[in-house]
């Protein structure tokens, strides 16, 4: 995920020919109204970031995608500019970077230029246009339509790469990316909602995920919520495990912050809920199926004694009944991740959580 820069060093030819034209003065002047400040100590060349450059005449396409929310199915149909699209692609996507400029002064802005490319505009219009309709069909409030966006980008297939992020309009042109492509698809949609949103850069384990400004789950060293991209998962719960070979998280994330609209997510509460009786049930289920074994052993004990049996057998039963109503929430919960209101009334519903 770690960006690659171009390394250009400074212009040692070009500071020659600058410098035998006039006195100091008429020199700084002129280099400064030709560009010619690459050979002066403590002016740095520009840094040049990604960008798109569309190919003209390329064909477009309407490009739709299927995806589970909530009870139903979304099917997000969107027409892709082709000479954008092809641009993306065969844009130059490491970033000219002079020497010695530290990563702070750089990396953030490498990123943004994926999501924020002004030629991607026209993508994200048609793209929300379509995520608007089915918010303004479903009747979603701002938490819902949040989770419609995030769920749908959970939804494209993972796909592991080496090299370069891409721009957002080919993540989604693809149907496919890892979690930089897809963070940063996710960081563009919502910033242009008026969520505050920020990009979560996890240089030790080589990872991205999107922050998301919200009420009562912070992550670690930020003030944001975790919203993993990669799959299904609830606002503000980390998975234990990211798609691809990446460990647990261990390190704190790079904030680097993509809007700062007035909208924070406000249902942190029942995603914590959620997680809090899926990792209950999944325990039940492992200490049960350790319990129910010892019982097995016992019965096979005292099978030659009936009324030691028939107690047995008795418990025994209870606990499979305990393992199977476990089994039941575990599978529920980890199947239901794209639709938290209804898991939610599924628990209460179930006495799991308060009334």
């Amino acid at each position: 995920m770690h960006p690659s820069p171009r390394w250009c060093g400074l212009l040692p030819d070009v500071h020659r020919r600058c410098t035998a034209l006039a006195p100091a003065l008429t020199i700084l002047l002129l280099l400064l109204a030709a560009g010619c400040t690459g050979g002066f100590a403590g002016i740095r060349p520009p840094i040049v970031y990604p960008s798109i450059e569309p190919v003209e005449g390329a064909p477009s396409h309407p490009v739709s995608f299927t995806y589970a929310f909530e009870d139903g199915t979304v099917i997000l149909t969107v027409p892709i500019n082709g000479s954008v699209f092809y641009g993306a692609q065969r844009a130059e996507k490491n970033a000219s970077v002079p020497r010695d400029t530290p990563e702070a002064d750089w990396v953030p802005g490498y990123y943004l230029a994926f999501l924020s490319d002004r030629q991607q505009d026209e993508f994200y219009r048609d793209l929300l246009s379509e995520f608007r309709r089915v918010r303004d069909e479903k009747g979603l409030d701002s938490d819902r339509y949040l989770e419609l966006m995030a769920v749908g980008v959970q939804s494209l297939p993972y796909r592991e790469k080496e090299g370069a992020p891409h721009f957002a309009v080919e993540t989604f042109a693809e149907r496919t990316g890892d979690c930089d492509d897809k963070s940063l698809l996710l960081a563009g949609l919502l910033s242009r909602e008026g969520y505050r949103v920020s990009l979560l850069l996890f240089d030790a384990e080589d990872h991205m995920a999107v922050g998301v400004a919200a009420d009562g789950c912070p992550y670690r060293n930020t003030s944001f919520a975790y919203l993993e991209s990669t799959n299904l998962s609830l606002v503000g719960i980390p998975p234990e495990r990211i798609q691809g070979a990446i460990p647990t998280l261990a390190s704190d994330p790079v904030v680097v912050p993509v809007g700062s609209g007035p909208t924070a997510y406000g249902a942190c509460g029942e995603t914590r809920t959620i997680h809090t009786a899926l990792l209950a049930a999944h325990d039940a289920v492992e200490s049960l199926e350790q319990q129910l074994a010892a019982k097995k052993a016992e019965l096979d004990r005292a099978a030659g004694s009936s009324a030691d049996y028939n107690r047995l057998v008795s418990e025994y039963t209870r606990m499979v009944n305990e393992h199977n109503r476990n089994v039941e929430v575990n599978n529920y919960l980890l199947h239901q991740l794209h639709d938290r209101p209804g898991t939610y009334r599924w628990l209460r519903s179930r006495g799991l959580v308060p009334v």
